[in-house]
């Protein structure tokens, strides 16, 4: 069996962003359309992976908060995506919480992975 290494690829790009209403972790119909191309690219890319960055607004004396509902997020759009024939491991999910100030906090956005595994030359 061939050994399998990280190779780089280019810079992540991103795919797709998702809103989500303040506090709430369900996928909108209008989010299930935004990972429409996220489907077409995985479909048409088999080693390519993706990042699920989620984020979230919360208190900021208790971020764990923010942190739990982004991960709500991720999952969620994770779960879509797997129902969806695409597999596990080509998901990472960060629960990232609170964003940078100005940047909208209920949100989740696609981006490639900047690796992809491919055999190494004998």
């Amino acid at each position: 069996m061939p050994v399998r290494a990280a190779v780089a690829s280019s810079a992540p790009t991103l795919l797709a962003s998702v809103t989500f209403e303040p506090t709430v972790a369900d996928l909108s119909a209008d989010a299930e359309g935004r990972l429409q191309p996220v489907l077409a690219h995985l479909s048409t890319h088999p080693t390519d992976g993706i990042v699920l960055m989620a984020y979230a607004e919360g208190p900021s004396e208790t971020p764990f908060i923010a942190r739990r509902l982004s991960l709500g997020r991720a999952l969620v759009v994770r779960d879509y995506l797997m129902k969806h024939g695409i597999a596990a491991e080509r998901i990472q999910v960060r629960a990232l919480g609170q964003p940078a100030p100005g940047i909208d906090p209920n949100h989740l956005d696609v981006v490639t992975s900047a690796t992809t595994a491919a055999p190494l030359a004998h």
